[in-house]
């Protein structure tokens, strides 16, 4: 899509709020190019047309009478089909829930969302309960490559231009893969830093919602909608002290991904910004393991249950998952939850003088095959780390496929991420049009 034709959030607010543009309009605008191009990409599990129309229809009113609830005032936005949207069924992508009721009632963060002004014009497809085993959508930039996972369809849908904005989960890697593989911007809060209630859960210590946008501005926005207000705390001025993460777990990196880091790394330097080397006190590859053990354990104690009565309905990496996590004992779970914040603890300690942390967010750009979702363990870390995550696209590589960096920062400095992070987006973020294939 051309990028007149995708213009930020903040464009569409001003453009709202002048009545140069109606919600009505823009919902249009959206299901048309859903028309044009879902076919192929395959992001949205469920459409509500009729129920967007009628959202947009009544914020049209109000914003021809001067109520104008603030910046998301009738932008569209997707929902991953792990949360709850009152109406509509949350089917978590499993055959097992394909006779799924609607929701009776939305999920805090949706409530949250339509507050603001937002339209939901529907639910997103998601891996099999947020998990590995594969959704249908396509990486918009080449359809026969992975969008990443789980939020796969979110991801997609914002890059492909059909929605401005969408929600994720993430568990382990499950917002910032697909917005690396896909092009697109997002953010990942504080762990559980957002309410749970009415979406399903995979692995308690870890579900977070995030939300997508083509740039991080307007997933900044959308972030702002889910907490409530602005993460408090004051702008970033001047020059940033920001830490390029070093570890052995990042020799993985391909040629590509190291050439995206050494040239941000430059252009961020260049611009008077301190950049230093930022050791962590525990190896990676410890923390990816301590995290498996806490999240099989969890996601056993959640979906043991339906596992065994879905039998074949439910996907095969799941199931066997699942089995692995029953094998854990209580008292190993319980070591590996102390190991999990005794390694945080040290982390924040040893990043703790640097506004920023800088690091790739996934080893090479979205793989070919629909049969995995990639890899996720250079975000994996990071997830047990806890604190908030935000990724920027920096172009594409010498195929067309996206790229990207990440940004980190200690649990509770969203404040600081996102300031930080607009200083470091004018430097470097380039939000890829997709040539969706015919």
């Amino acid at each position: 899509m051309p990028e007149q034709d995708r213009p930020t959030i903040t464009r569409l607010a001003q453009e709202i709020g002048s009545l140069a543009l109606t919600p009505s309009a823009l919902v249009e605008r959206c299901l048309a190019r859903i028309g044009e191009v879902e076919a192929r990409v395959q992001a949205w599990r469920l459409v509500d047309a009729e129920g967007a129309r009628a959202a947009a229809a009544a914020l049209t009113e109000e914003a021809r009478a001067g109520r104008i609830r603030g910046p998301l005032h009738g932008i569209p936005v997707g929902v991953k089909d792990v949360i709850d949207v009152a109406g509509l069924p949350t089917r978590a992508g499993s055959r097992a829930c394909d006779g799924a009721p609607p929701a009776a009632a939305d999920a805090p963060v949706v409530a949250r969302l339509r507050a603001a002004g937002a339209i939901v014009l529907g639910k997103t497809h998601t891996t099999e309960f947020a998990f590995f085993d594969p959704a249908p959508t396509r990486n918009p930039h080449r359809l026969g490559h992975t969008p990443g996972g789980s939020s796969s369809g979110s991801g997609a849908a914002v890059a492909a231009g059909m929605v401005p904005l969408a929600l994720g989960t993430q568990t382990n890697a499950s917002v910032c893969r697909p917005a690396a593989y896909c092009g697109v911007a997002a953010v990942k809060p504080t762990s559980r830093s957002l309410p749970a209630d009415g979406v399903v859960p995979l692995a308690a210590s870890f579900d977070t919602v995030g939300v997508y946008g083509r740039t991080l501005g307007d997933a900044a926005a959308g972030y702002a909608a889910l907490a409530g207000a602005p993460p408090a705390g004051r702008a970033a001025g001047g020059p940033l002290r920001i830490g390029v993460v070093v570890d052995p777990l990042y020799d993985r990196a391909t040629g590509t991904v190291r050439g995206v880091m050494d040239a941000a790394c430059a252009r961020l330097a260049a611009a008077g910004h301190r950049l230093e080397p930022a050791r962590p006190p525990t190896r990676f590859e410890d923390l990816i393991d301590i995290h498996d053990t806490v999240m099989a354990y969890e996601t056993a104690a959640a979906h043991a249950a339906t596992v065994r009565a879905a039998g074949d309905l439910i996907g095969p990496r799941l199931r066997a998952f699942v089995e692995r996590g029953l094998a854990i004992t209580t008292d190993r779970y319980e070591a590996a939850r102390r190991a999990m914040d005794e390694a945080a603890a040290a982390a924040w300690r040893t990043f703790g003088g640097h506004d920023l942390l800088l690091a790739p967010p996934v080893a090479a750009p979205a793989p070919a095959g629909l049969g995995s979702t990639g890899d996720p363990t250079f975000v994996t870390p990071w997830t047990l780390l806890g604190g908030p995550l935000a990724v920027i696209p920096v172009g594409t590589d010498a195929t067309g496929l996206p790229v990207a960096v990440m940004l980190a920062a200690p649990p509770g400095a969203e404040a600081a991420l996102l300031s930080g992070g607009a200083a470091v987006a004018a430097l470097l973020e380039s939000a890829p049009d997709p040539a969706i294939e015919s």
